[in-house]
């Protein structure tokens, strides 16, 4: 196993899938790709503006304060920067659908292997938000390691 990609958006979950696809990466002396993934739309109404009552402002209202979506994953990636420690890697970010950058990424680095984070979410949950998780080892052309959170017992 030559590369190894790995989903990370900053929560507990995705942190303790990249602590797995580290210790993979060592395991195997991979190289490890940390990707993060800004979604679209990447819009956050004004304070105290209600986004349900009426349509969006336009852009020229100066009100909108519109959110670069790829500033936001730079930022996530800082977290995953500290977790990896001297395993070799490339920290990338991407903007889209989650599932959608990571099988892109793992096709561009030829990966062996794709590892995310679940959440576990109920099923009115996976109906309404939908699964990464699920999505990506539905569409990738390589292995998905799917790593569970942590029980807390």
């Amino acid at each position: 196993m030559n590369t190894i990609v790995a989903g990370y958006d900053g929560s507990d979950e995705s942190a303790h899938a990249l602590d797995r696809a580290v210790e993979y990466a060592k395991a195997f002396g991979a190289h490890l790709v940390v990707v993060a993934v800004g979604e679209l739309p990447a819009y956050v109404p004004p304070y105290g503006a209600d986004p349900i009552a009426g349509l969006p402002p336009t852009i020229e209202d100066p009100a909108v304060a519109l959110v670069d979506p790829e500033e936001i994953a730079e930022g996530v990636l800082s977290g995953a920067r500290s977790r990896v420690g001297d395993v070799p890697a490339d920290f990338l970010t991407r903007v889209g659908s989650a599932d959608g950058a990571l099988i892109e990424v793992a096709r561009e680095r030829g990966a062996e292997l794709i590892v995310v984070g679940t959440r576990e979410p109920g099923f009115l949950g996976r109906l309404i938000e939908g699964s990464v998780s699920r999505d990506v080892a539905r569409h990738a052309h390589c292995d998905v390691l799917i790593v569970h959170p942590k029980h807390k017992d």
